[in-house]
């Protein structure tokens, strides 16, 4: 699941990271999805202490996030390039996480590349979608 969750911090359109954030989080297990839920609840009240322990939301994330995500990379490059994003995506799952749990968004269709897809010069944002890429489709 690495790859998609790095896939949400990709995503400009905020409503549609909170929709793709919270379909990944639904798709976890079951025992893992509640300690998940419990975890971002006990570091929301850490949050609310900051005054006394100068743990922000920012704090938290970057403390946190490498350890809800880790990657399967041992590569400490892939591990630098990617800690900003690990960062955006646990500071989202802090900020959201009542509409993340609550919402119980599924993909309407799943499909896999057959040919990749590299975006033309000038389409800013658009991601690329190498061959043999899960894509899920969802309804906005």
């Amino acid at each position: 699941l690495y790859p998609r969750f790095i896939t949400v911090s990709k995503i400009s359109d905020i409503e549609l990271q909170l929709t793709y954030l919270s379909s990944l989080v639904n798709t976890l297990p079951h025992s893992h999805l509640d300690l998940l839920r419990y975890l971002v609840g006990f570091l929301q009240k850490v949050v609310e202490h900051e005054e006394q322990n100068k743990m922000t939301m920012q704090n938290l994330s970057i403390v946190f996030g490498p350890i809800l995500m880790q990657t399967n990379s041992d590569d400490p490059k892939i591990m630098m390039e990617h800690a900003n994003l690990v960062t955006s995506i646990t500071g989202l799952l802090l900020n959201n996480s009542n509409k993340i749990f609550s919402s119980r968004a599924h993909s309407i269709h799943t499909v896999k590349a057959l040919n990749p897809y590299f975006p033309k010069k000038g389409q800013e944002g658009a991601l690329e979608v190498p061959e043999g890429s899960v894509i899920h489709v969802f309804k906005k």
